[in-house]
């Protein structure tokens, strides 16, 4: 399961770098399309700011054009309507889009107005022309909106000057208003050319702007009174479908592409998982649970699977085989331990007496005395020699002799603690370690064994045992210990036998 988990990891994180990968490059895509977007945006914009001042600059030429004509300041002065309705005639002016135009005082107050919309001859004569127009620039438009009649226009002023007067140094003969209405029919040319859909908004107090996507070229301009404020929105937008397929290609084009990279990591997937990961589960499981025939159909592919799952059949074979060697190798281990042992016990027991040997005091005696000197515990030493043990052999034979030697040694063991040491160190001689034991209470032991050689040996054979006892001094070593307890059974012996000796 490691392997699986570790490889659907390195697979995530290929997928997560591809994926990134696409992303980073579709959002350069996407930004290459919105500087194009932003680029058509803005000659969309100039085109359409062109086309909607090539509809006022007729207005405004005739205007400034108009207002310099001397013959205009003579009809201020003289108010000659015949000369008016022939030159001032809004059926000549209509061919260049001049839906209206009127004549004011220098007081600012109307004397002439001609337009082919009844309903905008009141309104041209109600307004003052010097009030409205005096703070602002010869020629600039401004525009009204006509809530009542639901009108919104663009008008142009200009002061009536002599011809000779174009700086207009001169007080102003009287004003010249020209302009138009300002309607979506009028503006069909900017539809045709740029293919799009003209819309002028007005009641701006509660209009909502509608909003477009960004594959919408869009071009607004505020129209403004003489005060600056907003009275209309003229709106010009096309649809670009151009950039529009590009960008769904796009989108197309990468979902494609994110759905074939998406197969083909799963049939990847799948492929690794099926021919590689799962053959090798199968073959862990195989080698854990020691049975072939979890994977023994692998043994046929000519890869490196087959050739694993080849390998991991000699390794369960030949571990079968070390595991039957390792058996019949345990079992060996364990007769030659239970030889050893028989071997120790003959090296260290006196067959005889079942007493311990000579052997066992080399092995003891010095680790005795220095767990004595460690732990300042005592360690005494009883060597026991049997009185008169040669005139029974000369007497009787040695198997009487072997007979009061096994005697003596079921006596001494049925007399010494689980933790003493009996050891036949001779013939007849036997020395006894007694551990974290001082003299008083080694003297108790070695008198009761003494008393009973006595009292079942004595009457017959006429053996007793003379005995010494000592206790280890700082200054004692193997050699000096022994020394000294031989020495003191030989005085027993000296004095008379059957006797205890302390020093």
């Amino acid at each position: 399961m490691k392997l699986f988990k570790q490889f659907l990891m390195i697979q995530l994180i290929a997928l997560v770098i591809i994926l990134t990968m696409i992303i980073i490059t579709l959002n350069f895509l996407e930004q290459d399309l919105d500087a194009s977007i932003r680029k058509n945006q803005q000659v969309f914009q100039n085109s359409a700011e062109r086309l909607f001042n090539s509809e006022i600059e007729p207005i405004v030429d005739f205007c400034l054009d108009y207002s310099l004509w001397d013959d205009t300041v003579n009809f201020v002065n003289s108010l000659d309507m015949m000369w008016a309705k022939k030159y001032l005639n809004i059926s000549y002016f209509s061919n260049f889009n001049i839906d209206f135009l009127a004549v004011y005082t220098p007081e600012g107050y109307n004397i002439y107005a001609d337009t082919k919309y009844d309903s905008l001859l009141q309104f041209l004569k109600n307004i003052n022309a010097k009030k409205l127009f005096s703070h602002l620039e010869i020629g600039t438009p401004i525009y009204k909106y006509l809530s009542k009649i639901n009108l919104v226009l663009v008008l142009v002023y200009s002061t009536i000057q002599p011809t000779d007067d174009e700086q207009r140094l001169t007080p102003p003969a009287g004003y010249l208003v020209m302009g138009m209405i300002l309607s979506e029919e009028k503006f069909k040319k900017i539809q045709e050319i740029l293919s799009s859909n003209v819309k002028i908004y007005t009641n701006l107090a509660s209009f909502y702007i509608p909003k477009y996507d960004k594959f919408t070229l869009l071009y607004r301009k505020y129209l403004k009174d003489e005060n600056g404020n907003n009275v209309a929105i003229f709106e010009v937008s096309r649809k670009s479908f151009g950039l529009l397929n590009i960008h769904n290609l796009i989108a197309k084009i990468s979902l494609s592409f994110v759905f074939v990279v998406f197969i083909i990591f799963v049939l990847f997937t799948f492929f690794i998982i099926s021919r590689t990961i799962l053959p090798i589960q199968k073959i862990t499981n195989g080698i854990s649970k020691h049975n072939i025939q979890y994977f023994e159909k692998f043994f046929k592919r000519k890869d490196e699977i087959g050739q694993l799952a080849k390998t991991a059949r000699d390794y369960i074979i030949q571990s079968d085989k070390i595991k039957q060697y390792v058996k019949e190798l345990e079992s060996k281990t364990e007769e030659l331990k239970n030889v050893n042992m028989k071997i120790r016990k003959l090296l260290e027991t006196d067959h005889l007496t079942n007493l311990l040997t000579r052997h066992v005091l080399a092995e003891q005696l010095d680790r005795l005395i220095k767990q004595s000197r460690e732990k300042s515990i005592p360690l005494s030493v009883i060597f026991i020699d049997l009185d008169n043990f040669k005139n029974v052999n000369d007497t009787y034979n040695h198997l009487v002799g072997d007979q009061i030697l096994k005697k003596i040694g079921e006596i001494i063991n049925s007399s010494v603690r689980k933790s003493d040491f009996p050891i036949r160190y001779g013939g007849d001689e036997i020395i006894i370690l007694l551990t974290n034991t001082p003299k008083k209470e080694a003297k108790m032991i070695a008198e009761r064994i003494r008393k009973r050689i006595e009292d079942e040996l004595f009457e017959k054979y006429g053996i007793t045992a003379s005995i010494g006892i000592t206790q280890l001094k700082p200054e004692d070593d193997f050699e000096s210990f022994i020394t000294r307890v031989d020495d003191l059974v030989y005085k027993a012996k000296k004095a008379g036998k059957n006797q205890i000796f302390i020093d």
